[in-house]
Order: C-alpha cells, then sequence, then structure tokens
C-alpha cells in the first residue's frame, strides 16, 4: 500500500515537473539543434531519460534534465554534422490587433528571428555555451558542469560567440559604439 502510494506521488512529481520544463526545454533544444522535430524528439527523450532516474533525478530534475539534453543534443549534432537541417517553422497568432500593434510586433518577431539566425549559424560548442550560458542563465560553473568542459572553455567560447553575434547582428558598428552593453567579465 505504501509503495502504492509513494508511486503516485512520484508520478504526480514528475508530472508537474514535465508541465513546467517542457517549453523551457524544448526552446533550448530548439536553439541547440535547429531543428523542430529534433527539438521535440530530444525533449521526449530525456524526459524518458529522466522518468527512468525519477529517485535520483527528482532532487534536481532541471538540473538532470539540463545535463541530458545537453548530452543528447552533443549527439544529435555530431551525428549530423553532414546532414542539412530543416530550418523551424515560424507561426505568428492572428489577433485583432490596429495596425501599429501589427508593425511592432512584426519587428520584434523579425529582430528575434535575425537573432536566432545569429545564434543557429554558431559552431555547436559556442552555440551550447550561448544558450546555456545566457538562455538557461547559467554561471560559468554551471555551464561547465553542464556540457561537461573546462570553465576555460565556456568562457572562450562565449566570448568568441559573443563577438561573431555582435558582428553578425551589428555589421559595420565598432565594439565601442555598440548600443548594447554586453560585459566580457567572465570571472563568474
Amino acid at each position: 500500500m505504501e509503495s502504492t502510494k509513494r508511486a503516485r506521488e512520484d508520478d504526480e512529481s514528475f508530472r508537474l515537473f514535465a508541465v513546467e520544463a517542457t517549453p523551457v526545454l524544448y526552446r533550448a533544444a530548439s536553439l541547440l539543434v535547429s531543428d523542430r522535430a529534433a527539438a521535440e524528439d530530444l525533449v521526449q527523450t530525456t524526459f524518458l531519460r529522466v522518468a527512468r532516474r525519477w529517485p535520483v533525478a527528482r532532487k534536481a530534475p532541471f538540473a538532470y534534465a539540463k545535463r541530458v539534453i545537453a548530452n543528447l543534443a552533443r549527439d544529435y549534432l555530431r551525428r549530423s554534422a553532414r546532414r542539412p537541417t530543416r530550418p523551424l517553422e515560424h507561426r505568428g497568432n492572428q489577433a485583432d490587433c490596429d495596425r501599429a500593434e501589427i508593425v511592432d510586433f512584426t519587428a520584434r518577431v523579425a529582430e528575434r528571428l535575425e537573432v536566432v539566425q545569429a545564434i543557429r549559424e554558431l559552431p555547436p560548442e559556442q552555440r551550447a555555451v550561448v544558450v546555456f550560458r545566457y538562455y538557461l542563465d547559467l554561471s560559468v560553473a554551471e555551464t561547465a558542469k553542464q556540457l561537461a568542459i573546462a570553465e576555460g572553455t565556456v568562457k572562450s567560447a562565449s566570448s568568441r560567440a559573443l563577438a561573431a553575434l555582435e558582428r553578425s547582428l551589428a555589421p559595420g558598428v565598432e565594439p565601442d559604439e555598440h548600443p548594447l552593453e554586453v560585459s566580457h567579465d567572465h570571472r563568474t
């Protein structure tokens, strides 16, 4: 009887985790692999692996899931290095808006797509570091641990990735003139 109650509690806690984690993991996977179907597969496989190890993973499920998705994305990118990928499909919601709201929304979507495309063009290691460091908001140490790389590698990959994104998103603008102040302090 006690084991049945514990199993139901485990099922419910995993279900709550999955509901909360799905959007975050999907967005991270999408940025890492640049393929909608592959991102969905990575998230599903992540949940299967987390569920199998739930008694251990439940202590820190997000950390466990981030590590799993990082490993799965790295494996996917290795296997598909020579195969072309499909771009993500982007669909907007139709709503009754005035013209100014539509123009503003369209500009924001276009800007977001430009940033996402610039991230997709980064080499896989830099892309992973950017996603974990800035999208998932992990520290240098946490990013290094999640990606199983040295902290120095995280710092140098971050620096190179940010410089590449800056060149891609603001061509012709000198780093000192750039309107976005990006801290290059990698001590933390």
